[in-house]
């Protein structure tokens, strides 16, 4: 108890330090945020865009960011610093007065009314003041105006990055709003100028290209009217640059399908035509420098930063019909999967009635041989009508002969009859034939039964595949196209024929890669190297991807680089020192972020043994890695050990699936002992009772979960280990130091191969530890 209490504490207090240092961060960004974007001039002398900024704030960082604008103000105009400083105290004193108002303070028109009101009052005010370079009215409503449309694209784009949503899920609207905002931000850089080459210009055009080049002609136009609007109103004689950034961004979408080079070649061409409607020779001179830069410095940036924008500008209305697609799939397959439920239903109701009118009984095999013998005797009439008593009587002892031997002989129908018949010997013959059919058809009709509850349950177990199927479905809450275009592409260059390539993400934000090739061998699959380009291509960490083949098609899964890693050790030991083991075990990470351990143990020892528990164990990997759930893959492994052969058979299941990212782990028991599981220096004992697979149509894994941390220890063993007692292997599991888990499993199956005595079994240990 004091060491898990200690654990919650130490988590505790991690948590308080990153939610105190995520505040601290917030404060500074907001600070630092209101300090550049004040620098940011209209019309060469106005600066409405840091009280716009501070306005925007939420209310816990205000004054933070008001605090950053004054900054801002004092440092790029020291002259206008008073008047804007009063707009910051009177925007702080309505937000202040009307934040408890919450039908007010919710409004979306507070914020821009509440900055516009202290700008247009103050530019009134300095309009009779003669010592003002604001003279003209005209002006004063523009900058107020102005803040009041900054304050409104930096609201939007604040509440946005404050929110938990991801960029891929922002819509065209919501870009437009962080396109305009950005636009704004990027205005104060121009500060920083050399010669006339300012450096807000410069990011400026880095910006219309980046989001032509990946957004295309849509986003491109958008960037590029925001850009040339914000740009132009810096001052009257840098209203070409409105057209040459539109028109830039234009051409540069229309050219992004041919690559970076061509949209760069594109936009640049188009600000230089532009430039010289200035009319000014250092205008067009300065708009060349700047473009030139712009466009080398976008020339250099890195693909995976392309990846990134290309999820961010991904067409929404593309990801709307994957939605509906995958909805349509998802109802489809439900109904499919009830309907396969009710066809398992049927047959094994209308078999139940046709076994119940047609199935014939011990009585059929007299009532052949009367019909085969009796009815072509000419003493019938006497036997079957005048002593039929009798005769039933000693068909009955008959009866009882025969299923207690078997078989009969003359000698024992002379016994059975009281009466003299004339073919005791036919009587004889049939009984014993017809006998031999009875009982061939009883096996036959078992075997077919056997079968029959065989299909049944496939039926029914293709209806939980679908229902499977359609559960992963929804749990995937959207489908890159984007990503899957690219990666489709990349494979294609590699020479691999794709037959299909998914780019699942789901409600975690975890991106599942699911490609389907042919199996040509044309392509060389690199496995590292693959994970790598996938990787950049998707603007995602993935892992080596999980292979697995299927005729002529190559299935490849890959997922996203979990935080959590595994040591594994394993260790067997043949019973007897013998070629062939009883036990299998396998491990391998799915695909989706999970680890699979697996240990089966067929029945017995030996060859037979060998052949159940590694039937079981391939079956159930190869199942698994297909995409099946763990109850379907053990019922199609149930179903392929009775079908195997007439010979009774079984093999136990332990099935243990740790998730990579967070820690939490499965254990799936079909027959299979307990695992033992070292967790803050305490071992925990988890026994779920259940029947091996094989014996019955009908089997169920036992369940239970755990949450695993850093450094602890699973331990999964066959029965072979525990033949006398546990408590040495508790003992051995809580006192284990620094070895790693190789270690562990061969010091078990030493221990427990020391403990079994002169019955040996086969032994069979796996060590996980957590890291």
């Amino acid at each position: 108890m004091q060491v898990a209490s200690k654990v919650k504490k130490r988590r505790r207090q991690k948590a308080e330090v990153f939610a105190a240092s995520k505040e601290f961060i917030t404060q500074l960004c907001f600070f630092l945020g209101g300090a550049v974007i004040a620098g940011g001039a209209q019309f060469g002398q106005l600066r409405p865009f840091g009280a716009a900024f501070a306005a925007a704030a939420p209310f816990r960082y205000l004054f933070s960011a008001s605090a950053g604008a004054v900054m801002g103000y004092i440092i790029s105009d020291p002259g206008n610093s008073f008047r804007y400083i009063t707009i910051l105290i009177a925007m702080a004193a309505i937000r202040w007065l009307f934040n408890d108002i919450k039908r007010i303070s919710n409004s979306g028109f507070f914020i821009p009314v509440a900055v516009f009101l202290p700008v247009a009052a103050t530019g009134v005010a300095l309009l009779f003041s003669s010592g003002s370079e604001l003279t003209d009215l005209g002006f004063c409503l523009t900058e107020a105006f102005a803040a009041a449309g900054a304050a409104y694209f930096f609201v939007q784009t604040i509440d946005l990055f404050l929110s938990n949503r991801t960029l891929t899920s922002f819509n065209q609207q919501e870009i437009a709003s962080i396109v305009f905002a950005g636009c704004i931000a990027l205005l104060s850089l121009n500060i920083f100028a050399l010669g006339g080459v300012a450096l807000g210009r410069i990011a400026a055009g880095v910006f219309v290209l980046l989001c032509a080049r990946y957004g295309g002609v849509g986003v491109g136009s958008i960037c590029g009217i925001a850009t040339g609007v914000v740009f132009s109103l810096n001052s009257a004689d840098m209203l070409f640059l409105c057209g040459a950034y539109a028109f830039g961004g234009v051409i540069a979408g229309v050219f992004a399908h041919l690559g970076k080079l061509a949209s760069a070649g594109a936009f640049a061409l188009c600000c230089a035509v532009m430039s010289v409607m200035s009319g000014e020779n250092y205008l067009m001179v300065a708009t060349l420098i700047e473009t030139a830069v712009a466009c080398t410095v976008f020339m250099l940036l890195p693909k995976s930063l392309g990846n990134v924008l290309s999820a961010v500008f991904l067409d929404k209305q593309d990801a709307t019909r994957g939605e509906s697609f995958k909805n349509a799939v998802v109802t489809r397959l439900g109904y499919a999967s009830e309907a396969l439920e009710n066809v398992s239903d049927c047959v094994n109701n209308v078999s139940d009635k046709l076994e119940r009118m047609y199935t014939p009984s011990a009585d059929w095999v007299f009532d052949e041989t009367k019909e085969r013998v009796c009815k072509t005797c000419g003493l019938r009439v006497y036997c079957w009508e005048k002593e039929k008593e009798s005769t039933v009587q000693d068909f009955a002892k008959l009866k009882t002969q025969l299923e207690q031997h078997g078989d009969m002989d003359l000698t024992v129908v002379e016994k059975c009859f009281e009466k003299t018949c004339c073919k005791q010997k036919e009587i004889a013959n049939s009984m014993n034939e017809t006998y031999r059919e009875y009982l061939a058809y009883k096996d036959a009709k078992r075997r077919v039964t056997q079968i029959r509850s065989v299909v049944a349950g496939q039926f029914a177990g293709l209806s939980d595949i679908l229902k499977d199927m359609a559960a992963e479905f929804e749990a995937y809450c959207k489908f890159d196209n984007g990503s899957s275009e690219k990666i489709t592409e990349y494979l294609k260059n590699l020479d691999f024929a794709v037959l299909g390539c998914s780019c699942m993400v789901n409600n975690q934000n975890r991106m599942t890669v699911e490609i389907e090739i042919a199996n040509n061998h044309k392509g060389n699959l690199k496995k590292p190297r693959f994970a790598y380009d996938i990787s950049k291509l998707c603007g995602r960490q993935f892992v080596t991807p999980n292979v697995s083949y299927a005729g002529d098609k190559i299935r490849i899964l890959m997922s996203e680089e979990p935080v959590l890693s595994a040591e594994i050790g394993t260790c067997q030991y043949t019973a007897y020192g013998g070629g062939l083991c009883g036990d299998s075990f396998t491990y391998f990470e799915d695909g989706a972020g999970n680890l699979v351990t697996i240990i089966s143990d067929g029945m017995g020892t030996g060859g037979k043994a060998a052949v159940d528990g590694n039937m079981a164990a391939s079956i159930m990997k190869k199942l698994i890695k297909s995409g099946l759930s763990y109850d379907s893959a053990l019922q199609i492994v149930n179903s392929s050990l009775i079908v195997k052969s007439d010979d009774e058979t079984s093999a136990t299941l332990d099935v243990g699936v740790i998730d990579m990212f967070t820690g939490q782990m499965k254990m799936l028991k079909a027959g299979a002992p307990a695992t033992y599981i070292r967790k803050n220096g305490k071992v925990l004992k988890k026994e779920l009772p259940a029947l091996p697979v094989g014996i019955l149509y009908d089997v169920k894994f036992s369940k239970d979960e755990i949450e695993l941390n850093e450094d602890d220890i699973v331990v999964m063993v066959s029965d072979g280990v525990l033949e006398q007692d546990e408590q040495w292997l508790i003992n051995l599991l809580k006192s284990w130091k620094a070895e790693k888990p190789d270690a562990l499993a061969q010091r078990i199956v030493e221990e427990a191969k020391q403990r079994s005595g002169e019955h040996e079994d086969d032994i069979t240990a796996v060590a996980v530890r957590v890291r």
